[in-house]
């Protein structure tokens, strides 16, 4: 396994692509059967139990790090979901997913970043300098988590036995993708120096995004190959962020020039006709809607093969991430 979640990030210089990127960031804030081929039950086989008022210490965070964490009531150990939520958003506003990862068998991280409305932060109002510390923060809170999944089993009753260390998938929406991203190969700039920060923390084995980070006219086209672990992206035709509505994948500048993604790295690509950013309210905000199920459906299966197949080597899974349709609405690609 790579490099630990502590580890200093690489520096180098480049002209502007992290100002596209650090702009973009704030525009993204506003946080089977054989017809369908991929298992569309709303829930898996495990019941989940759930601890939501989980604190960390970490140092140098400004407040206690808040976690809810859900995981299955079965014997054995499972595999580690770490979820970045959007702009704005807290840990709670995501448990239709993280739960029905639970029920699947998988133990699934949500922190609460210092972004959150819930602590009074106004991302509207937030400046290029405040969005780079918010940026570090949410970095740092993903690997702490990581590093410390041996306490967090000691803390939480219940919990120790069940977390495999050695399995683990970061994830997010919206801002939370970015964040995700920016411990799985994405540069990003300081727009003040020039200055160029690689963040890797290579104990993660896939990367996991609900929502495009590139649907948006000022963030970089496709930024998810620049991960370094398999991808999985869940988009809709109507995938806008509450600050920014279509057209549909339009660009002011090509993230892509001069830069080589990595090779041989795969990138599966979930489309579901009528998803919006928030799947009508079911996800970050509840002041969106209509709720739209069908489409959350979609996503949970099409996330969970991707799961299944990265993490336990379910070769089912791993056929079906190939190519596939997801009810009427869904298609899954291999990109």
């Amino acid at each position: 396994r790579g490099g630990a979640g502590n580890a200093e990030p690489v520096r180098s210089r480049s002209p502007r692509r992290g100002r596209v990127f650090l702009v973009a960031l704030l525009v993204l804030a506003g946080c089977a059967g054989p017809a369908g081929q991929i298992d569309l039950r709303e829930d898996g086989p495990h019941r989940v139990q759930v601890a939501r008022d989980v604190t960390l210490e970490r140092p140098g965070r400004a407040r206690p790090l808040e976690l809810r964490i859900a995981w299955p009531d079965a014997a054995g150990s499972f595999p580690v979901v770490v979820f970045s939520h959007g702009g704005g958003s807290s840990k709670d506003m995501y448990d239709r997913l993280a739960d029905h990862w639970a029920a699947a068998g998988y133990v699934v991280v949500l922190p609460t970043h210092l972004d959150s409305a819930v602590y009074g932060f106004d991302m509207r109002a937030t400046s290029v300098p405040a969005m780079l510390e918010i940026i570090e923060t949410r970095r740092r809170d993903l690997s702490f988590i990581i590093d410390s999944l041996g306490p967090l089993q000691q803390q939480v009753p219940g919990l120790a036995g069940h977390v495999d260390d050695e399995r683990l998938v970061v994830a997010g929406h919206s801002l939370g993708g970015a964040t995700a991203l920016t411990v799985s190969g994405l540069v990003i700039e300081d727009p003040r120096s020039g200055e160029r920060y690689g963040y890797l923390d290579g104990r993660f084995d896939a990367l996991l995004l609900i929502t495009e980070p590139g649907n948006s006219p000022v963030l970089p086209a496709e930024p998810w190959r620049a991960a370094r672990v398999p991808v999985f992206v869940a988009t809709g035709s109507k995938d806008y962020s509450g600050q920014w509505q279509g057209p549909p994948k339009a660009r002011l500048y090509d993230f892509t020039t001069g830069f080589e993604p990595p090779a041989g790295v795969p990138h599966h690509y979930l489309f579901i006709e009528g998803m919006d950013h928030y799947i009508g309210g079911l996800i970050c905000r509840t002041d969106k809607g209509p709720p739209d199920p069908e489409a959350l459906r979609l996503v949970s299966a099409g996330s969970t093969a991707f799961l299944d197949a990265y993490t336990k080597g379910d070769r089912r899974a791993q056929a079906l991430l190939r190519g596939t349709t997801l009810g009427e609405r869904g298609t899954l690609s291999l990109r």
